[in-house]
């Protein structure tokens, strides 16, 4: 289940920077078992609420009515802490 969620992670990322937090919070997941400081059924539990939000994620597009270019350009325009490389900057797409 873990690499599924980590492989869907990239590829949404890739198509849209503005969910890196959802990257962010995966690796957290992962530091947190990892170091021992959640049991098992605890963290599981997590994990599945974590899948089930990337799912609604992934179909917010269609539920908006948008592209996925459309929707990446909504949410840079509502969520203006993200921060595009330069590259993207002058290209005027996201990696």
């Amino acid at each position: 289940m873990r690499g599924a969620i980590a492989q869907k992670l990239v590829r949404m990322v890739r198509l849209n920077r503005t969910r890196i937090d959802f990257l962010q919070e995966f690796h957290k997941m992962i530091d947190e078992y990892n170091s021992g400081a959640s049991n098992i059924e605890i963290w599981f539990a997590k994990l599945t609420a974590f899948a089930q939000r990337l799912s609604d994620e992934e179909k917010r597009g269609i539920a908006e009515q948008l592209t996925e270019e459309e929707l990446t350009i909504f949410d840079l325009l509502t969520k203006p802490e993200i921060k595009l490389t330069q590259a993207e900057e002058h290209s005027g797409t996201m990696q």
